[in-house]
């Protein structure tokens, strides 16, 4: 995304005054900003992350949304419950090397070029302030939660803040250099955003917030790049910058709902099911073996209705009870299939202790009772199961 070099975008029979006026556009920009430090800190702060994500044992492919949690992402229920840390925390971490590789050669791209027209002090702060603003339009976008990491926010901040500038202060940039970087900052923004209306894995709210921002920001901090009075400039409209950005933010983290959901109860429940899976597992095969040893004779009824209590009844209640100690918010995801999973564990508690009774008594009633809630429970757990399936399947 870097300006035409001397030739490029322009005919053969170009004037030799349209290349003079690039190069010296070009010397200008390295004199007041010789070393674009900040997108060079900014990039070694995203990697260096990566790399003590990965020493930490984080796939470097496609690590898992549990790990990206733990180190920052963002996610709507936990960030709105109070861990606003997360808005910036998320717009470090990446989703793997591709997605890190990706961001940060737009960032180098397009970086060193934006850092240099604003300075690079503004040139971070409209990168912070970027990163931020997406993060809150990305809880604002997905109050269920989605977890969501990368730079892709403030790197489109960064676009955001160069577009502002070609709009704001155009006389300041040569004629080709200005037709050239319109054309690819427009190209790269609607490819980018196109590709993020397609795969809805894409954080597109991040993305638009972070370039709404960064053109706000970028449409304030904008100067002449040879004003006389240009250092008073800069500290003026970067006071007003960082005035607009804070009211901006406050008003977008005010716009941010009560969390959907209690996400520390959904992680209980997670792990209650988990315990519950592995307890019906061990109750089924202690089952099995009652059944068997019942048909080869070594127990009778009596003795078959007694294990059956203490090996299957008793287990299942246990179970049912603890499951029945969460208490899911309205808004959970979870809500439906949990209270599917509750009735599954009261049926098989209730038809266990209904085969064991008609098997002390000897009466069949119970027993004929017992099948049918067995039915009952094969229709819910065929439920759950299609609540469980993946969408197409």
């Amino acid at each position: 995304m870097e300006w035409p070099q001397r030739g490029e975008g322009s005919s053969p029979a170009a004037p030799a005054a349209a290349d003079t006026e690039v190069a010296r556009f070009w010397a200008l920009l390295h004199a007041l900003v010789p070393r674009a430090w900040a997108t060079q800190a900014l990039i070694a702060a995203n990697v260096a992350v990566f790399v003590a994500l990965v020493a930490a044992g984080a796939s470097p492919v496609s690590p898992d949304a549990e790990t990206m949690l733990r180190w920052g992402a963002n996610f709507a229920p936990l960030t709105a419950a109070g861990e606003w840390w997360r808005l910036g925390a998320a717009a470090f971490l990446h989703h793997g090397i591709i997605h890190l590789a990706f961001n940060m050669w737009v960032l180098w791209d397009v970086g060193r070029l934006t850092e240099r027209l604003f300075g690079s002090v503004p040139y971070l702060f409209l990168y912070l302030a970027a990163g931020l603003s997406g993060s809150i339009a990305s809880v604002l976008w997905h109050p269920q939660g989605a977890v969501s990491v990368g730079a892709s926010g403030a790197v489109f901040g960064v676009i955001g803040a160069l577009f502002g500038f070609l709009v704001t202060e155009r006389r300041s940039i040569p004629g080709p250099v200005l037709a050239h970087l319109k054309r690819s900052v427009l190209f790269f923004l609607v490819y980018a955003l196109s590709i993020g209306f397609v795969y809805p894995a894409i954080d597109n709210a991040a993305h638009l917030g972070g370039l709404g921002c960064g053109f706000l920001l970028g449409a304030i901090l904008a100067r002449p790049l040879e004003a006389p009075d240009r250092a008073r400039r800069v500290a003026h409209r970067f006071a007003g910058a960082v005035l607009v950005a804070a009211a901006l933010l406050g008003f977008l983290g005010w716009l941010v709902p009560p969390p959907a959901y209690d996400f520390a109860m959904e992680q209980r429940m997670r792990e209650e099911v988990a315990r519950f899976a592995q307890e019906e597992e061990a109750i089924l095969s202690a089952w099995k073996r009652i059944v068997e040893q019942r048909k080869a004779g070594a127990i009778g009824d009596a003795e078959m209705a007694e294990r059956l209590q203490a090996e299957a009844v008793e287990p299942w209640q246990a179970a049912t009870e603890r499951l029945a100690k969460i208490r899911l918010s309205q808004g959970s995801p979870s809500r439906e299939r949990f209270a599917l999973l509750l009735r599954y564990a009261e049926l098989r508690r209730d038809s266990a202790r209904l085969i064991a009774e008609g098997l002390r008594e000897q009466d069949r009633s119970k027993m004929e009772r017992a099948r049918v809630l067995q039915e009952d429970m094969d229709r819910v757990r065929q439920r759950l199961e299609s609540l469980a399936a993946p969408e197409g399947s």
